[in-house]
């Protein structure tokens, strides 16, 4: 693709559902890595809060696994989460990596995700992650969509304003958010359908 509409410098992108297929299977594999069944665990990180306060960085990755070693009496270290949660995320959407290819070189490319360590670390280093000149991720930004805060911190990190970025998400509510900041947005539930909103905005 080529710059058509000049004033957009970035397209800045979610993650799961997005570029890969979020396919929930890392907590059934936890859940075996610790000897327990998915059922108490999944009661224990929802009264916990676990997971949303490692998504929004207000919990260290190393007093998390604290947490899991006091609960279930097991010794788990950053790696093994990985590697249990890397199954949820290690699927790419077939179409995308030719898509942001054409938009490499007239746009910039970014990528704002809800996420935690489990998720990112495996995702770092991988060949769609060098894609991206400024992958964002939740829990090291500190804040998670739909907030203001998140969205803004994403924008003072990519040095720019609002109305020079297309946001793309398949959450309706976080497009509306980044709608409201004056970003250029648009849901998705397909590579295809990516392509065509990034093709009518761009023209």
């Amino acid at each position: 693709m080529t710059r058509a509409t000049r004033s957009i410098e970035w397209v800045l992108f979610d993650w799961g559902n997005v570029l890969v297929e979020y396919r929930p299977l890392g907590l059934a594999k936890l859940a075996a890595r610790i000897g327990v069944e998915l059922d108490p665990l999944s009661k224990f990180l929802r009264a916990s809060r676990w997971v949303q306060g490692l998504t929004v960085g207000e919990l260290a990755p190393e007093v998390a696994l604290e947490r899991l070693a006091r609960e279930f009496d097991v010794r788990l270290t950053r790696a093994d989460v990985v590697d249990c949660f890397r199954a949820d995320v290690e699927y790419e959407l077939p179409g995308i990596r030719p898509l942001l290819t054409e938009l490499q070189g007239a746009y910039r490319l970014a990528i704002l995700s809800n996420t935690f360590f489990g998720h990112w670390d495996a995702f770092e280093g991988s060949a769609l992650y060098r894609m991206f000149e400024l992958p964002i991720a939740s829990h090291l930004l500190g804040a998670a969509k739909p907030s203001p805060e998140a969205f803004q911190a994403a924008l003072q990190r990519m040095g720019t304003t609002p109305e020079r970025v297309v946001f793309i998400d398949d959450n309706a509510g976080n497009v509306a958010a980044a709608r409201d900041l004056g970003m250029h947005a648009l849901v998705t539930d397909s590579v295809a359908t990516t392509r065509s909103g990034l093709a009518a905005l761009l023209c």
